[in-house]
C-alpha cells in the first residue's frame, strides 16, 4: 500500500496547509477602502399614489450624511432615509470593497404627486467628489412603464441584456441613455436629439 503523498513510485508532496493567521494577512492585504467607481443599485422603487419607496445597495464613501441626503429622487430630498443597512448578499460579491456587507438603504418620499415627470423617474446618490463629466454614474433611471408597453420579445431582450427581465430592460436601457447623454452634455454643451432616445436599444 502506498503511503500519503505517493502516486505509484512516483512521490507527490502533500499540499502544505496554510495557516489561518496567513490566510487572514493575505486576504486583509487585498482589501480596498474604497473603489475607483463605487457600484450602486436600486433594487426595488414601490409607488403607492404620490409615497414613493426605493430600495438598494450603495458602497458607502463618507461617514457623515450630506446636507441633502444621501440620496435624492427627481430632484427632492427623501423623507426618510435608512442608510447604511445589512447586505450581506452584496458583501459576499464584492468581498473586496471594506464595508460591502453594509451598503443597503431604504429611502421614502411621501409626497411625489409626478414620479416619471417627463416619463422617467431619477434617484440620484449623493457623492462628492465625483468628476462632472462622471456625474452620470451617480443618477439611476427608469422609465414610465405606461409609456413602455412595445417591448421587444424575451429572447431579443436576453440579446442585449443577458436577462429577458422587462423591467431589467427598461431600466438599464433608460439609465445607459440618460448617463451618456450627461456625457454628451459635459463634452459638447448640447443635449443629443431626443429622437435619439434610449429605444434605439430596442433594434436587436
Amino acid at each position: 500500500m502506498g503511503h500519503p503523498g505517493a502516486r505509484g513510485d512516483v512521490h507527490v508532496p502533500a499540499p502544505l496547509e496554510r495557516p489561518e493567521a496567513a490566510t487572514a494577512a493575505l486576504d486583509d492585504d487585498l482589501i480596498v477602502p474604497r473603489l475607483v467607481a463605487e457600484p450602486w443599485y436600486v433594487d426595488r422603487v414601490t409607488i403607492d399614489g404620490a409615497r414613493v419607496t426605493a430600495v438598494g445597495w450603495s458602497m458607502p464613501v463618507v461617514a457623515q450624511e450630506p446636507l441633502e441626503g444621501w440620496f435624492r429622487i427627481n430632484g427632492r430630498r427623501f423623507d426618510a432615509i435608512r442608510y447604511p443597512t445589512p447586505r450581506p448578499d452584496v458583501g459576499a460579491l464584492f468581498w473586496q470593497r471594506r464595508d460591502a456587507s453594509r451598503c443597503g438603504f431604504e429611502c421614502t418620499i411621501d409626497d411625489l404627486p409626478e414620479a416619471y415627470p417627463n416619463g422617467v423617474l431619477e434617484i440620484e446618490r449623493v457623492v462628492d467628489g465625483t468628476p462632472r463629466i462622471a456625474k452620470g454614474r451617480d443618477a439611476w433611471f427608469a422609465p414610465d412603464p405606461a409609456l413602455a408597453s412595445d417591448l421587444p420579445d424575451e429572447d431579443r431582450r436576453y440579446r442585449v441584456i443577458g436577462d429577458r427581465d422587462a423591467r431589467g430592460f427598461l431600466v438599464s436601457g433608460c439609465t445607459d441613455y440618460h448617463r451618456l447623454n450627461r456625457v454628451l452634455v459635459e463634452v459638447t454643451g448640447k443635449k443629443r436629439d431626443r429622437s435619439l432616445s434610449y429605444r434605439a436599444s430596442w433594434i436587436v
